[in-house]
């Protein structure tokens, strides 16, 4: 082989080798961040969270601390059920705002968007309100 050549080889083969690595590491660490926040996500996942961080010393702490997460977790979760109904009001009322202003096509791609939900007013309401979480 020719003298430059070679070195020109490694130096794409090495880079090459870097760019597999750091898309294979870069994919773990997204996926155990995300596997991080569902576990949260979970019942008791903010308490069980947090007492791992904690480190309590004995079961007497553990269960006084578990008692004070819990209580948060709980007020926690009703603020974010409270604040998602109040962000798709905002946006169903947007929607209709927008309604008027804009094509069919430009509708279709909000709606779309939007996650395929027609804006309150234009969808029937539901019997039974929906459950989120098991």
């Amino acid at each position: 082989m020719n003298l430059q050549v070679k070195p020109t080889l490694v130096i794409i083969g090495t880079l090459l080798i870097g760019i597999v690595l750091g898309a294979l590491m870069s994919g773990t660490l997204a996926e155990r961040r995300h596997r991080k926040i569902r576990s949260m996500m979970r019942p008791d996942g903010f308490s069980e969270q947090l007492i791992e961080v904690i480190q309590p010393q004995d079961n007497e702490q553990r269960d006084a601390i578990a008692a004070v997460l819990q209580n948060t977790g709980r007020r926690i979760d009703e603020m974010m059920r409270e604040s998602r109904a109040e962000i798709h009001a905002m946006v169903d009322s947007m929607a209709l705002e927008l309604k008027p202003l804009l094509t069919d096509e430009q509708n279709a791609r909000l709606q779309k968007h939007l996650g395929e939900r027609p804006p309150r007013g234009d969808r029937p309401e539901r019997r039974f309100p929906r459950r989120r979480g098991p």
